[in-house]
């Protein structure tokens, strides 16, 4: 299966996924309300009856507070030359090439066996925990990631991966190394019939502790230009759209 077939059948699955998630939800609330210990976390597996396909339901609360609302997720898994490669996938914003113009569009994204064994060892070395709760942990803990643009401060060689190695993503717990890159036609993205797609490969995790502070600074910094730029450009945005705005208004 290509990429975009293999989003499009997790997106498939998803409406059983969400009724499974809504059947879960009241047993796993009081479950949390009953926990001595907090963050808490819950899992299930679930298959898809239809497609056969297998995801793992999380539910997370951070604290007491939170039992009666945790938050969710959904990851897929796919066995690929004998190991279980993580899942998920979605939808983001692509921004058109020199345009202010977002589009919703799919994307995907494997992680690696290798991937999780580093992020169990930097991140939680002394846990007696199962791979799925390290899922739950990781995936919980790391909702936000910010594309950030490698430069040798960051990572000595780094173009030596060439163009698909020319970001990384800062998360709450530390940095992802990853490949990304896009398939299909980008002047297909606002049909429904379009094949694009963008596709991430999670590579390996490194935490702060791990890098030196001159790496830190440079990921802070680098983090600090994207926001700069994606703010920026929300401004332009609103900007024009005033402009349009007053434009339509004045004829």
């Amino acid at each position: 299966m290509t990429h975009l077939e293999i989003c499009d059948a997790l997106f498939a699955d998803k409406p059983k996924l969400d009724l499974r998630r809504e059947q879960l939800r009241p047993r796993v609330v009081k479950l949390f309300k009953k926990a001595n210990r907090f963050p808490a976390w819950h899992y299930e597996e679930y298959v898809h009856q239809a497609s056969r396909n297998r995801f793992l339901i999380w539910f997370y609360a951070a604290s007491r507070r939170s039992a009666d609302n945790p938050d969710t997720g959904f990851i897929a898994f796919l066995e690929a030359e004998g190991e279980k490669v993580v899942i998920r996938w979605g939808t983001w914003g692509y921004r058109l090439p020199k345009t202010t113009e977002y589009i919703a569009t799919r994307t995907i994204a494997f992680y690696s066996h290798h991937f999780f064994d580093r992020y169990r060892e930097r991140i939680w070395p002394d846990a007696n925990i199962s791979f799925y709760e390290l899922l739950c942990r990781y995936f919980s803990r790391n909702q936000q990631t910010i594309p950030v643009k490698m430069n040798e401060d960051i990572k000595q060689g780094y173009q030596e991966h060439g163009e698909d190695a020319l970001y990384s993503f800062k998360v709450t717990d530390g940095i992802c190394y990853i490949r990304s890159w896009n398939e299909g036609d980008e002047t297909t993205i606002r049909s429904r019939q379009s094949d694009f797609i963008s596709v991430v490969a999670y590579i390996t995790f490194v935490d702060r502790d791990t890098m030196t502070d001159g790496q830190n600074d440079a990921i802070k910094e680098a983090e600090q230009e994207y926001i700069k730029g994606y703010y920026l450009s929300l401004y332009r945005d609103e900007i024009a759209e005033k402009t349009r705005q007053a434009l339509y208004d004045n004829q």
